[in-house]
Order: structure tokens, then C-alpha cells, then sequence
């Protein structure tokens, strides 16, 4: 960050002279007005990349107080003094390449049923409940994985 605020105050004495660097050829020009928008881009960017890490950790938390609440299945909406944030917990399940033969020797004639096909294979909710399954499901869970695809977080003001 100091690194940063040096690199403003010495923005706000630099002139409007501007190096132009494109590809091999560089050269310098006379341009206020782009002088002006690099200072002011380069100000708010850094301003941005601050606010970028506090806002990172306080979504950690509300994710974390999400997970309190609902563990991380579903949407969950906390409204509070007007403001309304709705926190979503989004999966795949996915069989790896690696497991792909062993899952399809498994079901058999079923496997185009039970499986989503593209450049990965996704099992089906059906499929996710036979994984679960007394039987078989031991040897069908170890034939893929659940992973987090991520979490989605929407602001929104609330009218009065």
C-alpha cells in the first residue's frame, strides 16, 4: 500500500507528458486531458484494490455466518436496516476420467440415464441418491466427487 500512495502523490506533480509504449516503437506526447484520466484511473484502482481485500474477508464472514445457519446447501437471505443479502451455495458433482469405465460397469445399461455427459461427467440427482444408497452406494460414491463450484453473493437495496 505505500508503494501505492508514493506512486499518487508522484502522479499528482507529473506533467502531461505521456510515454507511448507499442510494441517495439516508444515515444512521448503532450496530452492533459489523457494525463488527467490516467491519474484519476490509477487513483481509483488503488482505492478499489484496498476495498477489494477488506470487502474479500467481510464476504468470508457472511459466508462462514451463512454456513452457521443452512450448512451449504440452498440460499439464504439476511435482511437487516433496509439492506437484503442473499447468499447461494452452488455444487457439481462430477465423475473423474479416471472413474469413468469402473461407474459405467456399475449401472450398465443405465449409465446414459444416470449420467450427464460433456467434456466431464456429472452424475444426476438420481445417481447422487444411489451413491447414497445401502447397496451399492459405497462403491458408486467412490466413482465421483462433490466439489463447491462456488458461492454467489447479490447485494440489494431494499425500497422504503
Amino acid at each position: 500500500m505505500a508503494v501505492r500512495t508514493a506512486k499518487i502523490k508522484e502522479l499528482k506533480h507529473a506533467g502531461a507528458v505521456i510515454t507511448i509504449k507499442f510494441g517495439k516503437d516508444t515515444r512521448e506526447i503532450t496530452d492533459a486531458d489523457l494525463a488527467d484520466v490516467l491519474k484519476r484511473a490509477y487513483m481509483l484502482y488503488s482505492v478499489m484494490q484496498e476495498l477489494k481485500e477488506e470487502y474479500d474477508e467481510e464476504k468470508k464472514r457472511l459466508i462462514s455466518k451463512a454456513r452457521t445457519y443452512i450448512g451449504d446447501k440452498g440460499t439464504i437471505t439476511f435482511v437487516h436496516s433496509g439492506i437484503e443479502v442473499k447468499i447461494t451455495f452452488q455444487h457439481e458433482v462430477i465423475i473423474p476420467n479416471d472413474k469413468v469405465e469402473q461407474l459405467k460397469k456399475l449401472l450398465g445399461e443405465r449409465f446414459n440415464d444416470l449420467v450427464k455427459t460433456k467434456t466431464i461427467y456429472y452424475a444426476t440427482a438420481n445417481l447422487i441418491d444411489m451413491a447414497v444408497d445401502a447397496d451399492r452406494g459405497k462403491e458408486i460414491a467412490e466413482c465421483i466427487i462433490v466439489k463447491e463450484k462456488g458461492v454467489q453473493i447479490k447485494w440489494k437495496e431494499q425500497e422504503k
